[in-house]
């Protein structure tokens, strides 16, 4: 199990209207060091998680005044950093589909015989999105210092594109101009659809741009595309 975590520095809501569902999730946690409270409504959740602070909420999907995925997107609104991960013994193709979109960081079929461990990764695959999001946030700003240059590099061969942040200049020269517009869009946050409309293109010609890039820098997905252009780990 990964433990660079500090289990007793934790906490974690637990969400079952089932008592010994609730217990039993409370003293398989509790035993190897985190801190947990546990509630038996989303009523009672959206109060906890309102006076206190936690580390992640653990709900069933079936509660008597609700569901889990109900309280799944009051908390993607209200503590949208908060990682969830939502338990059912009664798991459908829909519920799964449903929690994942919403962003819960596990689906979990009852009975969950290791529950710690189970939770010891959730909590590590949080953190790795955390840092995810920070590397985009930051180069996001970079990107756009990069596309403030390549606006006026047309003019000027010794322009020196992104002030050093750009990990390698070839590998941005070997995107067409479209190419790199479509990338600028994306590795920004903007959509397949807001590319589309901003550069007055189809979403299927953004899609072919992105699949062209993506093959020509060797890279499978948005952080990768930002970890290739400004370096990082």
């Amino acid at each position: 199990m990964m433990s660079d975590i500090d289990r007793s520095a934790v906490r974690v809501l637990v969400v079952d209207d089932e008592d010994g569902a609730r217990r039993f999730a409370v003293r398989a946690l509790t035993d190897i060091g985190y801190d947990c409270d546990a509630v038996a409504s989303t009523q009672e959740a959206r109060k906890a998680l309102t006076n206190a602070l936690y580390d992640l909420l653990l709900t069933d999907l079936n509660l008597e005044d609700g569901t889990g995925t109900e309280l799944l997107r009051w908390v993607s609104r209200h503590h949208r950093f908060l990682p969830v991960v939502l338990m059912t013994g009664y798991p459908t193709v829909a519920s799964a589909v449903d929690a994942m979109r919403l962003d819960a960081v596990d689906y979990l079929v009852k009975p969950c015989e290791d529950l710690g461990r189970v939770v010891t990764l959730a909590l590590e695959r949080a953190r790795q999105r955390r840092a995810d999001r920070q590397d985009l946030r930051s180069w996001a700003v970079s990107l756009r210092n990069l596309a403030d240059r390549l606006d006026s590099r047309a003019g000027s061969d010794n322009d020196d594109i992104g002030g050093g942040q750009v990990r390698d200049d070839a590998i941005w020269d070997a995107l067409s101009a479209r190419e790199r517009e479509v990338a600028q869009g994306f590795v920004s946050g903007l959509s397949v659809r807001a590319i589309a409309t901003k550069l007055g293109i189809s979403e299927n010609t953004v899609r072919n741009h992105l699949k062209s890039t993506y093959r020509k820098l060797d890279v499978s997905s948005q952080v990768e595309l930002m970890r290739k252009v400004f370096g990082g780990n």
